[in-house]
């Protein structure tokens, strides 16, 4: 009796020990408001990478879901149409059927980021044949545009507002694409319509980030004709406020015609397009200026369907965007922190010890500056010779070289020779994301954008379709803010797609899909999805913490290393002694916003939508 009393004091002392040591390790967790440790004890896991040894990467906490689910989830930068991608799936639709119908939502409830306008990049994994296919519905530019186009252009900002700013869009024909080849044939091309028709139509409640787009650019669109009649509300004179009902008639009577077409890319390429072109040449916001689209621009544009870029990245297959798109490049980083010279001082180590959780940032922030310094290399594959700089970025043998060249204790100025950034390269701007993961583990990650917010700010008024400027994407031909001239490489074309930073990426073991993932946000799209993969994979954390995790940016040009605010003060003390500029980043930036689907070996389906926009998930 006395045995068994002493042993249950021990096992008690013995907790109240561990107890008193995790307390003691709680204590150190850097996060903005102290009140949510609790919060961070009680609803993070056990894994190998636990709750109190995550206090040296640096947390973030949130009140953003993490979606449970045992089938099928969906993961979106809308909160309204995250439910229409359930809809589907439950109805018999596939991840493939989901996606289209949560873009087109999205095109109406976020129409400062993406709509029939623009274009996208879509990657679809197939788990019957473990194949995934690449998508590129990026917009093209016009058979009248050139190289030097906006250098003897008298129209300020040419490239980014107004009709010359203009890109032929390949959203709609992605969609077909997709649908035509790839859909369950269980839901109908009209089904996958109908909650954005109704949101068109009816309305829906302006929300968080639509509001600040309107703020911030209102005194744009309130100078104008055919934009203000979409964005100001006719009852109060002035822009839709929080909380407000938007209706878009015209657009609405749009997405009802293409959701009754037998053959929806010759609607929209060859009937839809004669009425946007009208639109242009005698319907708009500048009179001022020309455009440079004609017919023939929107007869000749096709999908461009081709296999995904898939390579090994340690024990897992990446499938992502291959050029345009940045999937190469996420590869490149992802290899790099990951190569054998350091795996073992990295991982899990940089979970619990302050000094490699210093080394795995500085390392991160060198993959990024590298990473940027090749892509001054890289552009339409079609039309630019760029062979030579993707043949080493997929050389794991030259990764290692870099692996092996960046130096620990210090980092170096962005113009040095150290990172070879010999040219300027333009980068892309805003965009919106949605990854969906289906009961037969299938799996979409789809990225889409107008470019900036609200596109070209030319609006037609007779189709209510908001058109890009994926223009400013190319090189423009001008020597940049830092003295260096544009790179040969992404410069402007007929037909040409310009280089985008955006990275659609699923990840798959022999177990199947583990990470669908994406982001909107510009040039931070890449660093943002390689960050939030490599503590979801790598440091096993879950999905949700993953994403909430404050964040480093850097993109070579300028020579800043930005950071979020809750980013932990002691690694970047820390990381200031090894040379980097750092810089908080700005009260009117949110950063990547990122959309992760997480699937664990044991078939668990974890999901989280970055609190940084106001998503949300969804499954069964």
């Amino acid at each position: 009796m006395m045995t068994m009393f002493g042993q249950s004091l021990a096992s008690v002392s013995l907790l109240f020990g561990f107890t008193l040591i995790i307390g003691l390790l709680v204590d150190q967790i850097q996060c903005i408001d102290p009140d949510f440790i609790k919060e961070i004890e009680a609803r993070r896991r056990c894994h190998p990478c636990p709750p109190w040894q995550t206090s040296e990467l640096g947390n973030q906490c949130t009140k953003s879901k993490l979606g449970k689910y045992r089938h099928a989830a969906i993961s979106t930068d809308s909160a309204l149409c995250a439910r229409t991608g359930k809809e589907i799936l439950k109805e018999g639709g596939n991840a493939v059927d989901a996606a289209i119908a949560v873009l087109l939502c999205m095109g109406v409830t976020l129409p400062e980021s993406l709509g029939l306008g623009g274009g996208s990049l879509i990657v679809i994994y197939l788990k019957k044949f473990d194949h995934s296919i690449f998508i590129n519905a990026r917009e093209a530019a016009p058979k009248y545009s050139f190289r030097d186009m906006f250098n003897t252009s008298k129209i300020p900002d040419a490239s980014s507002v107004g009709l010359q700013s203009i890109a032929v869009p390949g959203e709609l024909a992605g969609y077909w694409r997709m649908f035509q080849y790839y859909g369950s044939g269980n839901v109908s091309w009209r089904r996958l319509f109908r909650d954005a028709i109704y949101l068109a139509r009816y309305g829906f409640e302006v929300h968080q980030h639509l509001y600040d787009a309107l703020r911030v650019f209102r005194d744009k669109i309130a100078g104008t004709k055919y934009l203000r009649k979409v964005f100001f509300n006719p009852k109060t004179g002035d822009i839709y406020r929080l909380g407000e009902v938007m209706k878009q008639e015209a657009l609405a009577k749009t997405l009802e015609y293409l959701s009754h077409c037998h053959n929806p890319h010759r609607c929209f390429y060859h009937n839809l397009s004669k009425k946007i072109l009208f639109d242009l040449y005698y319907r708009n916001d500048f009179p001022d200026q020309t455009p440079i689209l004609v017919q023939e621009d929107f007869s000749r544009y096709s999908v461009i369907e081709e296999s995904a870029y898939r390579t090994t990245v340690d024990r897992f297959q990446l499938h992502t965007a291959n050029l345009p798109g940045s999937g190469l490049l996420l590869a490149f980083i992802l290899k790099l922190m990951t190569d054998r010279l350091y795996y073992h001082e990295l991982f899990p180590k940089a979970c619990y010890n302050f000094k490699a959780s210093v080394l795995f940032y500085h390392r991160l922030v060198e993959a990024y500056k590298f990473a940027f310094a090749k892509r001054m290399f890289l552009g339409d594959d079609r039309f630019d010779d760029v062979r030579y700089a993707v043949k080493r970025l997929k050389s794991n043998r030259w990764i290692h070289r870099i692996a092996l060249k960046i130096t620990n204790d210090r980092t170096h100025p962005s113009n040095s020779s150290f990172y070879d950034p010999l040219l300027y390269q333009k980068l892309d701007h805003g965009t919106a994301h949605v990854s969906v993961l289906d009961r037969h583990g299938n799996a979409v990650a789809a990225t889409s954008t107008i470019n900036a917010y609200f596109g070209s700010r030319v609006i037609s008024p007779s189709t209510g379709i908001l058109l890009n400027d994926e223009m400013d994407d190319f090189n423009t031909g001008k020597v940049n803010v830092f003295g260096l001239p544009p790179s040969f490489a992404n410069t402007i074309q007929p037909f040409k797609r310009p280089l985008s930073s955006m990275c659609p990426s699923i990840f798959t073991d022999e177990s199947g899909v583990r990470l669908v993932i994406g982001a909107s946000g510009g040039s931070k799209i890449l660093t943002a999805v390689a960050y939030v993969s490599l503590r979801n994979l790598w440091m096993r954390e879950d999905i949700k913490h993953a994403i909430d995790a404050a964040r480093l940016h850097h993109q070579l040009f300028p020579d800043t290393l930005v950071y979020e605010k809750c980013f932990p003060q002691k690694i970047l003390h820390a990381l200031k002694k090894k040379g980097h500029h750092i810089e908080e980043l700005g009260k009117l930036s949110r950063g990547a916003i990122v959309m992760g689907i997480s699937r664990g070996r044991n078939g668990k389906i974890r999901a989280n939508s970055d609190h940084r926009k106001g998503g949300t998930v969804s499954g069964y």
